[in-house]
């Protein structure tokens, strides 16, 4: 009979890293562990774990980004590669940003000719002031432009969403669709100026490339609570964009 697989378990410790995906410089890392196996004569590889602890000040290139780089302190993998289907299975990525905290899972297609990246990820814990540094450019222009030209203060407690990124045939990646939910916390929200600011904003935002809405829980505009509230802004790609605003306010009339 012939090898039906190979199991592998490695541990390395300071040096630097060069993450498989191109475009990315490598990284220098503390320590970093690989342990798997390889089965049916390379016909599918298993990572049963992967871990690497970055060196201070370390950096990654986001991919689909224009060279947007992430702190990264740590990183965690799982997932396997089927030669046949030339697929990249996530069953998840675990990234450490430095307190922010992302969860990935989905797959790569199409890993040795031109590859297609599909799947969700989760946000975790990020103050609205870092958006610009946690938000890569590439990946949602339009509302990310929004996002850190009108609100600051409070945090993005939880953000999803769902991508579909595709190789561009240069090595680098292009955005092809977006689509995500944001649970924000005691924000401020310059929805249209010069009227007032909402404050102390909490609730549920939605966005794709074009859109971005604002769900209100809860907030204050000029002193006056809101308890519920909705703002649409679409058009985001266009030069005129379009604001609607239905805001529930609660106090006297005068």
């Amino acid at each position: 009979g012939g090898l039906e697989g190979i199991g592998f378990d490695l541990a390395g410790g300071a040096g630097r890293l060069t993450p498989p995906l191109a475009g990315q410089p490598p990284i220098p890392v503390n320590a970093a562990i690989l342990r798997g196996r390889v089965e049916g004569g390379f016909e599918r590889i298993v990572i049963d774990a992967a871990s690497v602890d970055f060196s201070d000040g370390a950096e990654i290139i986001a991919p689909g980004s224009r060279e947007h780089r992430l702190p990264i302190r740590s990183a965690a993998v799982q997932g396997s590669y089927g030669a046949v289907q030339d697929r990249l299975a996530v069953d998840f990525i675990k990234l450490d940003l430095g307190g922010p905290k992302i969860d990935v899972t989905g797959q790569v297609d199409g890993v040795r000719a031109t590859p297609r990246i599909t799947g969700s990820g989760v946000l975790a814990d990020v103050p609205i002031s870092g958006a610009p540094r946690y938000w890569p450019t590439g990946w949602g222009d339009n509302p990310r432009s929004w996002v850190t030209a009108h609100m600051a203060d409070g945090m993005f407690r939880r953000a999803e969403a769902t991508f579909d990124l595709a190789g561009n045939g240069a090595g680098g990646f292009v955005l092809n669709k977006i689509d995500g939910t944001m649970v924000i916390e005691n924000t401020t929200v310059d929805y249209l100026a010069p009227m007032p600011k909402a404050r102390k904003v909490s609730g549920t935002a939605r966005f794709d490339k074009f859109h971005f809405d604002i769900d209100i829980a809860e907030g204050e505009v000029e002193g006056l609570k809101t308890s519920q509230g909705k703002i649409i802004f679409t058009d985001l790609d266009k030069k005129d964009q379009h604001t609607t605003i239905d805001l529930l306010i609660d106090g006297p009339f005068s």
